[in-house]
């Protein structure tokens, strides 16, 4: 029986939402606005680079003809924040967490809205633990849709119940619900009706915890 983790990656395996925070503030900053922390966890994590700059025009009721300005603004923050990433930035318990999910025969995936996420996982030496980096930066179909994770659960086989989903956000978490995925929400941000275990940050991700949600479900 084919058993699955799929893992968002900043804020859940890096410690780098704080970059793309900073990154959307230069966004926000280039409108002569503002956004605070509160407001890029509520409404744009989870959401491709051009859903979440959709929203931040939605909620400083701006219009702009060159969106296309704005996203390479905040691509050029992001690349110059990222340059200097290495594994010091990885979450603790995530290299042997990974580890024993792959001696245990899980598939894992990285699901992220992240144009850097392959990049990012090669400087931390990780790429080799997952079968796939998704990276849906550039769709629409972000991870607020359902049947995006659905999709992924038909391409490799394996039925929802065999699946954890691993988020920061509540916008994707659950997406994942609706999919029929079991969850671990990470953050302060995750609401509890959301997720079926919820982690304080990356740190306190551990192997255990994912058996014994695959576990619940075997017994």
């Amino acid at each position: 029986m084919n058993k699955m983790v799929i893992f968002d990656l900043d804020g859940v395996i890096t410690d780098t939402n704080l970059m793309h925070y900073k990154s959307w503030v230069e966004v926000a900053n280039a409108l002569d606005e503002s956004l605070s922390e509160k407001e890029y966890h509520t409404y744009l994590t989870g959401l491709s680079k051009s859903l979440a700059l959709k929203k931040i025009l939605e909620l400083k009721n701006k219009q702009v003809e060159d969106m296309e300005h704005l996203i390479e603004v905040k691509n050029k923050k992001l690349d110059h924040l990222i340059g200097d990433i290495s594994e010091n930035d990885v979450f603790k318990n995530i290299r042997a967490t990974l580890e024993s999910l792959k001696f245990d025969q899980y598939r894992l995936v990285v699901y992220s809205g992240s144009t850097h996420a392959g990049e990012i996982l090669e400087k931390t030496n990780l790429d080799s633990y997952f079968e796939e980096v998704i990276d849906i930066s550039g769709s629409m179909n972000d991870k607020s849709n359902h049947k995006n994770f659905e999709r992924v659960l038909e391409k490799y086989q394996v039925s929802p119940n065999m699946c954890v989903g691993i988020e920061d956000s509540n916008i994707s978490i659950a997406a994942m619900k609706r999919a029929g995925l079991l969850t671990v929400g990470v953050g302060g941000a995750i609401e509890e009706k959301n997720a079926d275990v919820i982690v304080d940050d990356g740190n306190e991700l551990d192997y255990s915890i994912i058996k014994k949600l695959i576990e619940s479900e075997v017994m």
